[in-house]
C-alpha cells in the first residue's frame, strides 16, 4: 500500500510539474508579413499580416509595421493592413511585429520591389485641327503595362539644345528652342490622359514652305519624368527625340522613332 502511494504521489507531481511548465513556456505568436510585390514608384502598396496568429488560441494584440527611411504616406502602421507609398526604386525590406495577449512577440519581413516606368509605348493617333491641323498627337503608354502606374503624373524636360533648320534671321516667328513643358496624369492601363502633340503650327509651316525653306525641321530632345503624388519629387525615366518636318506638300511629325505625315500646301 506505501509503494502505491508513493506511485501515485508521484505521478500527481509530475502533472502538476508538466502544467506548471506549459502555464510558464507559452508559444510564441507567428507574424505573417504577407507576399513578394513588385509595385510601380509612388503608387500606394498595400499590406497583409492578418495571417499572423497566436498558435495557443490566444489573440494578436499589437501589430507595428516598419517600411524603411524610402517609405511616406504611411498609414495604419500599427493595425495588420497598413499602406504607404515608395520614392525610391529598389528592393525594400518590410518588417512586421507582432506581440499576443501573454507579450510574446515575433517577426516577419516581404520584400517591395520598387520599379519606375522602362520606356513608352507611341502610337499615332491624330492630327489635329486649326491651327494644329499639322500637329500631330501621339498616344503614350508606360511601360512595363505590368505594373501600375495610374495616379502618377508626367512632366516633360529638355535633355539637349533643340535644332531649327527652318528659321533665318528675319523669320517673323521665332527659332525652336526646346520642348513646351507639357504635363500629363497617368490613367489605368498606364496612358497619358492627353496625346503628346510634335508637330509645326499649321501658319508656321505654311510660312516656311511660301519662304522656300522646305525641306527643314525641328528637332528636339525630350526627357519625360514621372511626378510622385503629395510630395511631387520627380523622377526621369526615358528620353525621346522629337521632330517637326515641313516638306515642300506635305508635314510630318515624329515622337520616339514613329513618324506620320500628311499633304500640306494650302
Amino acid at each position: 500500500m506505501k509503494t502505491k502511494i508513493i506511485t501515485l504521489l508521484c505521478v500527481i507531481a509530475l502533472i502538476i510539474l508538466q502544467a506548471s511548465t506549459a502555464r510558464a513556456w507559452p508559444l510564441l505568436p507567428v507574424a505573417d508579413a504577407g507576399s513578394d510585390q513588385t509595385v510601380g514608384i509612388g503608387t500606394t502598396v498595400n499590406f497583409d499580416g492578418s495571417g499572423s496568429y497566436d498558435p495557443d488560441g490566444g489573440d494578436i494584440v499589437a501589430y507595428s509595421w516598419e517600411f524603411g527611411s524610402d517609405a511616406y504616406d504611411i498609414s495604419g502602421a500599427d493595425t495588420a493592413t497598413p499602406s504607404c507609398r515608395f520614392k525610391a526604386t529598389g528592393g525594400k525590406t518590410i518588417t512586421l511585429y507582432v506581440t499576443d495577449d501573454e507579450i510574446q512577440m515575433d517577426q516577419d519581413s516581404c520584400t517591395i520591389t520598387v520599379s519606375k516606368p522602362s520606356a513608352e509605348n507611341t502610337e499615332s493617333d491624330r492630327w489635329g485641327t486649326g491651327l494644329w491641323a499639322t500637329i500631330h498627337g501621339w498616344s503614350v503608354q508606360l511601360k512595363p503595362t505590368a505594373l501600375d502606374f495610374s495616379g502618377l503624373g508626367v512632366t516633360e524636360g529638355d535633355y539637349g539644345e533643340a535644332e531649327d533648320t527652318c528659321w533665318f534671321a528675319d523669320s517673323e516667328y521665332s527659332r525652336v528652342t526646346g520642348v513646351s513643358g507639357g504635363d500629363w496624369d497617368v490613367e489605368p492601363g498606364n496612358y497619358l490622359n492627353d496625346n503628346d502633340w510634335v508637330g509645326w503650327r499649321a501658319d508656321v509651316a505654311t510660312y516656311y514652305q511660301d519662304e522656300g525653306k522646305a525641306p527643314c525641321e525641328f528637332t528636339m530632345y525630350q526627357l519625360m519624368y514621372v511626378v510622385l503624388p503629395i510630395i511631387g519629387d520627380e523622377v526621369s525615366y526615358t528620353a525621346n527625340i522629337l521632330k517637326g518636318i515641313i516638306l515642300t506638300n506635305h508635314v510630318g511629325s515624329q515622337r520616339a522613332g514613329e513618324v506620320e505625315y500628311r499633304y500640306w500646301n494650302p
